[in-house]
């Protein structure tokens, strides 16, 4: 069974992509909760790499850029895929399709470098 099939038989009259996009804003304080008890913070292993000869600016983004692909962005593209496939492309066009799946992601990749502390 589908997201879409749940929540529209949980809540029979509304819109189901509505009915989403509030239950990703209650993900979106979950996930920051979870990210920042279960997530560990890698910036604060740096400080022994600090007097190699890298330079700063390169290592204080590697793990900024290998956060993209932590265990809690795959989960929540894994779990938001599926539905953008499935409901929204064929029910919306494709610029407010690509805008909302851009600005959901976006958020949960906000979530990911706010609980990060960067």
């Amino acid at each position: 069974m589908y997201a879409d099939e749940i929540i529209s038989d949980m809540f029979p009259n509304t819109d189901v992509l509505v009915m989403f996009t509030r239950f990703v804003f209650s993900y979106f304080l979950v996930d920051f909760v979870l990210r920042f008890k279960f997530q560990s913070i890698s910036l604060l292993d740096l400080q022994h790499y600090l007097f190699l000869p890298f330079s700063t600016k390169k290592l204080f983004n590697f793990p900024l850029i290998s956060s993209w692909f932590s265990y809690f962005n795959v989960l929540a593209f894994l779990v938001l895929l599926p539905f953008f496939l499935v409901h929204v492309i064929p029910n919306y066009s494709i610029s407010e399709s690509i805008v909302w799946f851009t600005f959901i992601y976006g958020g949960i990749l906000a979530v990911n470098f706010l609980s990060l502390g960067v």
